[in-house]
């Protein structure tokens, strides 16, 4: 009964969401894959949630105890303070009691929840699409972005780590959308998301306010159309400079349930950032195939002796090792050299700092995509984590695979994958065929 209760609020929610985000030659199309969407990875959680309802002795089963009982009131819904001594950030938790609350206590309705962030991103994905890269590629993200089986994972199991990618990839969309022109919307979704992001996760504070201050810096270093004057990098700057006093002030963090040990630059969270360094994978030369595979237990034939939530993880990581690393390279590759504006037929031939400076990774909207991306691969050096800290990055990559995708012809590409399906074949096979012995 929650299960079916959780459909008729939130697949509606879901189809309405997708008309409003889209424009009125999409929409129909949007609706159709919204639904779509639905009839398919619905089901598929139901059947993973029967098979393996949790990943095993990790933040889930918390996550699930922490949502029961439901709030008794709106204000105890908004007392975040009910979570301290149980969970650092009380976002998630404080999410699925309110979840609770309208649909009752289950685990299935809690994990569709994650499904219907899943769709979020996609719709908010086709916004930012529009901004990039205009019409079809907006069309394309969307259906890249639900696609993109890593993200699976965190909807077949109770964790937070798919409501801070919707959350960052709406702040993403802010950030993009106030670089061409200030709205007060945009503005809007900066904060609620930084908000929001503070309740799951407070040190992406920092990051956030990293890509803020690094888009001002692109802007001025690009070449090219520029609008708004300055009034869009004050707005940025000043929201930057919000985003760290909110990140570091204890009181302000305490008032919203969390704990100080979370504050970005608190000597507990350097702590553990060490930890983390201790026991990652920082330190060894797999670091960066590792960061752009996302996980490679996938490719090991000894994790396919014992179906467990590692093998999930690593089997829906294959599609994205096989398709999509090839073409993030072939999409930082067009990035990097495309010019983001047509030169002037008089123009003379420009130095590489020049084409630097006018390709679209600097003179164009892609400067906070590619800042997000970046700013990750430091976060998961510095921590040696390369799977749920830096999950949100995955649609910003996969965004940067799909345009060199779409900008690569179909032989070059067809070569590309080609070789590269056998490179993977030939290092991963040795690399396991040795180590067997």
């Amino acid at each position: 009964m929650s299960v079916l209760l959780f459909l008729l609020l939130f697949v509606p929610l879901s189809l309405v969401l997708a008309w409003w985000v889209t424009k009125p030659r999409d929409r129909a199309l949007l609706i159709r894959r919204t639904a779509l969407a639905w009839l398919v990875l619905a089901p598929l959680t139901a059947v993973m949630n029967e098979w393996m309802p949790f990943a095993g002795g990790g933040d889930d089963e918390s996550y699930y105890e922490l949502a029961q009982p439901p709030p008794a009131s709106l204000t105890e819904a908004f007392d975040f303070s009910r979570f301290q001594g149980s969970m650092e950030q009380p976002g998630y938790p404080a999410l699925l009691s309110l979840l609770n609350a309208l649909v009752g206590h289950n685990l299935l309705a809690y994990k569709l929840l994650n499904l219907f962030f899943l769709i979020t991103l996609s719709l908010v994905w086709y916004r930012i699409g529009l901004t990039l890269e205009g019409r079809r590629f907006a069309r394309t993200a969307s259906l890249v972005v639900l696609l993109l089986t890593p993200l699976w994972y965190y909807v077949f199991f109770l964790l937070k780590d798919m409501t801070i990618t919707l959350l960052q990839s709406t702040f993403l969309l802010g950030v993009v959308q106030i670089r061409s022109a200030v709205r007060v919307r945009s503005i809007v979704l900066i904060a609620l998301t930084s908000l929001g992001v503070t309740l799951l996760r407070s040190p992406l504070l920092l990051q956030q306010a990293g890509v803020l201050a690094g888009s001002v810096l692109a802007r001025r270093l690009g070449t090219g159309r520029r609008s708004g004057s300055w009034l869009a990098p004050a707005l940025l700057i000043v929201l930057a400079v919000l985003t760290l006093i909110a990140a570091s002030n204890r009181e302000l963090l305490g008032m919203l349930g969390i704990q100080s040990e979370a504050r970005v630059a608190s000597e507990s969270m350097l702590e553990l950032v060490a930890v983390y360094q201790r026991q990652g994978v920082v330190d060894t030369a797999w670091f960066p195939v590792i960061y752009l595979f996302t996980e490679i237990s996938g490719l090991n034939p000894s994790l396919w002796e014992r179906l467990s939530s590692s093998w999930a993880r690593g089997v829906l990581a294959l599609p994205w090792i096989i398709l999509g690393v090839p073409c993030l390279l072939l999409g930082l590759r067009h990035l990097f050299t495309k010019p983001a504006f047509s030169a002037s037929p008089r123009a003379s031939r420009p130095t590489w700092l020049g084409r630097l400076r006018s390709s679209k990774a600097l003179a164009s909207p892609w400067a906070p995509v590619l800042l997000f991306a970046l700013s990750y691969l430091v976060i998961s050096w510095k921590i040696g984590e390369t799977t749920r800290w830096r999950l949100p990055d995955m649609p910003m990559l996969a965004a940067i695979a799909l345009v060199g995708w779409m900008n690569t012809d179909h032989t070059r590409r067809t070569r590309v994958l080609l070789w590269w399906t056998v490179l993977l074949g030939c290092v991963f096979g040795a690399f396991y065929l040795l180590r067997s012995h």
